[in-house]
């Protein structure tokens, strides 16, 4: 039809509940594109209306990718298509309700978005390039405190698709 979705990303959790965030585009221009997100709490079986999640700045958004944190909270982030930003959002309860959109400037428009984290730890990591650009560098935004504040820097000048995991001890291994 008019629609069409783009970029999943799966998580389960330790409980074997299902999640997928995916972004939604259109083939007019009537329809914003938007992140929308769904659950399971039957190995998939079936699936829960989706949450629709949208960009401050702009109408236009790529890509979404999640992790969880401490207490089980799951963390969101997507990149805004036309703007330089990137956009945060977490929820404690199993994505039924989501926190306000946090912001990230100063990264490129059109940015991929990766977050690391693990379930034992309070750290939040989000590395940021701009798609199908090798050279347009990655940025790095990180929380110490589950994504109550933030700080960010230029992680790398000249690269692109940042992966990163994060270790037992809480060390960030990232390749790119």
């Amino acid at each position: 039809g008019e629609k069409f979705a783009d970029t999943p990303h799966l998580l389960i959790d330790s409980e074997d509940r299902f999640y997928i965030s995916y972004s939604v585009y259109s083939n007019s221009t009537i329809f914003p594109s938007e992140v929308q997100f769904i659950s399971s709490e039957d190995k998939g079986l079936n699936w829960s209306e989706p949450k629709v999640l949208e960009a401050t700045q702009s109408n236009d958004v790529i890509g979404s990718n999640f992790n969880s944190s401490k207490g089980d909270q799951i963390n969101l982030v997507f990149g805004d298509y036309s703007l330089p930003y990137a956009y945060y959002t977490a929820s404690s309860d199993f994505g039924m309700t989501w926190d306000t959109v946090v912001e990230f400037p100063n990264i490129e428009p059109f940015s991929v978005n990766k977050v690391v984290s693990r379930n034992e730890f309070e750290t939040i990591c989000v590395f940021s390039h701009r798609a199908h650009d090798p050279t347009a560098g990655i940025f790095y935004n990180y929380s110490a405190d589950n994504g109550q504040t933030w700080d960010n820097y230029v992680f790398s000048e000249n690269a692109s698709m940042a992966e990163g995991y994060m270790d037992e001890e809480g060390n960030v291994h990232v390749t790119y």
